[in-house]
């Protein structure tokens, strides 16, 4: 697995978080079996257990929490680093109500 989106992040808050960190736990793991692998198809890489460092994860979210921001940290080990956007608030509904 080359690239894992993780669209709409903060649902996963609402069920079980140990759940996904265990996925993305075994996303960095080599596999133990092979199970009928054509190894001419296996990118070296994975096979030197680096594909957790070459792997793109995406994980968009509405709020950024400490849960969502810990899973990075630990199990999101891409080697060019980290990128993360908030978009500011502007505005919201309690400005327009008058004095």
């Amino acid at each position: 697995i080359e690239v894992v989106m993780l669209l709409h992040a903060d649902v996963f808050l609402m069920q079980n978080i140990a759940h996904l960190s265990r996925v993305m736990e075994l996303l960095n793991t080599t596999p133990t079996e092979t199970r009928d692998t054509d190894f001419s198809r296996v990118r070296p890489y994975l096979l030197d257990g680096l594909g957790g460092r070459l792997r793109q994860t995406i994980m968009l979210a509405r709020h950024d929490t400490p849960q969502l921001r810990g899973l990075a940290l630990r199990q999101c080990r891409n080697a060019a680093g980290r990128l993360v956007v908030n978009r500011p608030c502007t505005g919201g509904g309690l400005a327009a109500v008058p004095a």
